[in-house]
């Protein structure tokens, strides 16, 4: 086979041919989610977040944390609790005396705080 000009002068690579690096684990890999299996550190984190009113979102910016790492911590709460919206969720965690209740709704203080401000 003669080599292409536009590769100079070399012929390609067969893909089957280039060796891959084995894929290395990660060290932040968590285990699969089961309902009623135990919150890890971060998810009780998110969770106690979610229900004091915060969306994903602004968890997203409040902790810094990756887009994906955050909605995947929420993914799995959803499926520890077996709940399918935040409403069933904050009913579950209350239920499992996971919210600290003396902390008040801080998302609903600002909006209030902020309808003050405004003269509202």
């Amino acid at each position: 086979m003669k080599a292409p000009p536009w590769n100079g002068g070399k012929l390609p690579r067969r893909i089957d041919t280039i060796e891959r690096r084995p894929r290395l684990e990660r060290s932040r890999e968590l285990p699969p989610p089961v309902p009623g299996a135990p919150l890890v550190t971060e998810e009780l984190e998110l969770l106690q977040q979610l229900c004091k009113g915060f969306s994903c979102q602004d968890v997203i910016d409040i902790t810094g944390k990756s887009k994906r790492r955050t909605y995947r911590l929420f993914e799995r709460l959803m499926i520890k609790s077996d709940a399918t919206s935040h409403a069933q969720l904050g009913a579950w965690a209350q239920r499992n005396g996971l919210l600290d209740c003396t902390v008040p709704n801080a998302r609903a203080d600002a909006v209030a705080r902020e309808a003050t401000e405004a003269g509202l």
